[in-house]
């Protein structure tokens, strides 16, 4: 079952609801401007997100996706797409990027936003790892 079947909240300039994925999830609010998304098109978006945030699935509380035609029918880098995704305690990743269609703005927000979570997560590590090694006991120099 589709994360849209699950739901059935879809609307003419969008999609809000729940996306199952793995053993998590995370809410999803898809909003449009000046375009026009078909249940497939929604469909094809929350797919895309779910492949592109596997791995940080768990850390993730919220995804907001912005689709727009900037311009209208004049065509060119027109398509605008902002995808902020909510990292609970580790803060927000937003990222908007343009391209002449909504499908290649969406691919390339949805790389940059993937390289930001795993930044954060990397930091979030470190952070971790730090604090073991400064209260770990060390052992005894002769």
């Amino acid at each position: 079952m589709t994360a849209l079947q699950a739901t059935e909240r879809a609307a003419p300039h969008g999609y809000s609801g729940w996306v199952p994925c793995g053993r998590a999830g995370f809410h999803v609010d898809l909003r449009t401007r000046a375009l026009d998304l078909s249940r497939q098109d929604i469909q094809t978006v929350l797919a895309r997100l779910d492949a592109s945030l596997d791995r940080v699935t768990p850390d993730i509380t919220h995804v907001r996706v912005r689709l727009a035609d900037v311009n209208g029918p004049k065509g060119g880098e027109d398509k605008r797409c902002t995808v902020r995704i909510q990292l609970g305690r580790l803060g927000t990743v937003q990222v908007t990027r343009c391209a002449p269609t909504i499908w290649e703005a969406l691919s390339r927000a949805l790389a940059t936003a993937k390289r930001g979570c795993h930044e954060r997560l990397e930091v979030r590590q470190t952070r971790r790892r730090r604090r073991r090694r400064a209260s770990s006991p060390r052992a005894p120099t002769i």
